[in-house]
Order: C-alpha cells, then structure tokens, then sequence
C-alpha cells in the first residue's frame, strides 16, 4: 500500500510530542542511553524511548505508514500509579493516543476516497 504523506499538523504535534515525552523522561530520571539488550525484556519507560519516540520522529517527517492503535497513557497511568512525579508524562501519552488515533481516521479516509477515484472502480473495469 503506497505510504500517504502525514498532514502538517500531525507532524508538528508528533515533533512536539517525541520532544516533551524525551524532556520528560530525562527531567524523571528515567531516561536510559542504550537500549536493552535483545535478550531482556524492554520495560514500558524503554519501550517509550526505543520504539515510541522514534514512531513519532517518523511521523513527523511523514514516514509513517499506518501507526498502530495505541493506549498508551492507559497503560502510563497503570505503569506510574506510584510516582506522582510521572503525571505530565501520562498526560503525553494520553496526547499520543489521540494523535494516532486521529491519524489513522484521517488514514482510512484518504485510502478510501483514493479507492474511489481508482480507475478499478470505474463501472466496466
């Protein structure tokens, strides 16, 4: 499937968004220089910092597909429950659900209306 380009303010936001959440987890503590090892099981932070944050540096250059639906400030608020201190970072998150979510509404309605223009759909094809 051809890959569409992000709207403008999408991608601003996800910039916006992979900005706040990297300051945020360094301002927490939590940031982390090197991944994981491939044989460790990433905990939620590191799957914040090693697939999260680069999800939303490419749809800030439009390079994205189709993002796949996400909770994750649900799964933020369940994550820090026991530091108050994480409240602005599970608001992000809350933040990035929205954004995907919006995204991919605004995707689907793109391929479809690229669907009807096709030549395939054009009766006697």
């Amino acid at each position: 499937m051809p890959k569409l380009r992000a709207p403008e303010q999408v991608c601003a936001r996800a910039a916006a968004l992979a900005h706040d959440i990297a300051a945020e987890l360094h301002a927490l503590g939590l940031w982390q220089d090197e991944p994981p090892t491939p044989t460790l099981r990433c905990s939620f932070t590191q799957r914040l910092e090693f697939e999260v944050l680069p999800l939303l540096e490419l749809m800030a250059v439009g390079g994205v597909e189709r993002p796949e639906q996400t909770s994750l400030g649900t799964r933020g608020v369940v994550e820090y429950a026991h530091r108050p201190a994480c409240e602005h970072l599970e608001q992000l998150l809350f933040e990035v659900d929205r954004l995907i979510r919006g995204y991919r509404i605004e995707y689907a309605a793109l391929i479809a209306a690229r669907q009807t223009r096709s030549p395939r759909h054009v009766a006697g094809f």
